[in-house]
């Protein structure tokens, strides 16, 4: 995959219903109503964003500002299409998030990586190696706080380091 052929850019309610099908079609992603994908395009924005390539929707992250703690972001929801590097297509996407984030005020980026999402785990090792800063891992909840076998998740959090002049478009 070249990252040329790909647009990182906020998520627009046009978006929505492509990102509904995707999150259907994406192993381990949870699909949400339909209708919550056209509010996060239309609400959580800034926080959100969507990879489009030539052919269309190449993937997503959803995420929001913690009302608890407005210095983070968290990102909830990921889904990348199947196809070529889906692990270049999710560093890229992460790694321009937290970026832009970044820029607008954010210090730390917060994600929610299952125990068996071993690519995503890496990827955070990645962009927190990237930019020399310390990887928190502690856990989110256990598989019993949401049952239904659905997995317990860790929550990989890192401060990261300050706006370069560098950012994205959107």
């Amino acid at each position: 995959m070249r990252t040329t052929d790909l647009v990182l850019r906020r998520p627009d309610v046009l978006d929505a219903a492509s990102m509904y099908e995707l999150a259907c079609r994406s192993e381990g992603t949870e699909a949400e109503p339909p209708g919550t994908y056209v509010r996060v395009c239309r609400d959580f924005a800034s926080t959100s964003l969507v990879a489009v390539d030539r052919t269309g929707l190449a993937g997503f992250l959803l995420g929001y500002v913690k009302p608890r703690d407005p210095s983070s972001c968290f990102v909830w929801q990921a889904a990348v299409r199947r196809g070529p590097a889906p692990e270049d297509l999710a560093y890229a996407m992460v790694a321009g998030m937290a970026l832009r984030v970044r820029s607008d005020g954010v210090r730390y980026f917060e994600v929610a990586v299952g125990v068996d999402d071993h690519v995503l785990a890496a990827i955070m090792r990645r962009i927190a190696g990237d930019q020399s800063v310390e990887l928190e891992v502690t856990e989110l909840f256990s598989d019993s706080d949401v049952g239904s076998g659905r997995g317990a998740k860790m929550l990989y959090r890192f401060a990261m380091r300050e706006a370069s002049a560098a950012r994205m478009d959107g």
